[in-house]
């Protein structure tokens, strides 16, 4: 095992460890602001979250940007096989938890927009020539 696969696997390994917690404490907050109706904290949660999936997108694209060089690079690396494939695996994974994350913004982002919605129809249901 080389330094680098050793530092990718670890990091691989600590990735969901740690991001699986916070991704159920945000649905948790998200179902403790519904209970409580106070929707006022719904878009400081949505960016919130909006951060974490650009977080994990950007580590997704790294990766398989590094797994690209060391596939068409092999000559400059001991064992690019291993590095590549666990560099393939924390892609996937963090990709993944972009799309956990995003499903969960999207549920908020509707959860914000029904207000704005009811609002519309009552502003809209009445016309200007109704006495």
């Amino acid at each position: 095992m080389t330094t680098l696969f050793t530092m990718m696997l670890t990091l691989t390994l600590l990735v969901p460890l740690l991001s699986v917690p916070l991704i159920d404490s945000h649905w948790m907050e998200l179902e403790f602001i519904k209970q409580e109706g106070d929707h006022e904290k719904l878009p400081v949660l949505l960016n919130q979250i909006n951060g974490w999936v650009m977080r994990h997108i950007a580590c997704a694209i790294v990766a398989v940007l590094l797994v690209t060089v060391l596939v068409n690079f092999p000559t400059q690396m001991n064992q690019p096989g291993q590095l590549a494939t666990i560099t393939g695996i924390y892609a996937i994974i963090s990709s993944i938890l972009a799309f956990v994350e995003s499903l969960l913004a999207l549920k908020i982002s509707h959860l914000t927009a029904i207000p704005v919605a009811t609002e519309k129809t009552k502003i809209t249901a009445h016309t200007p020539w109704q006495f």
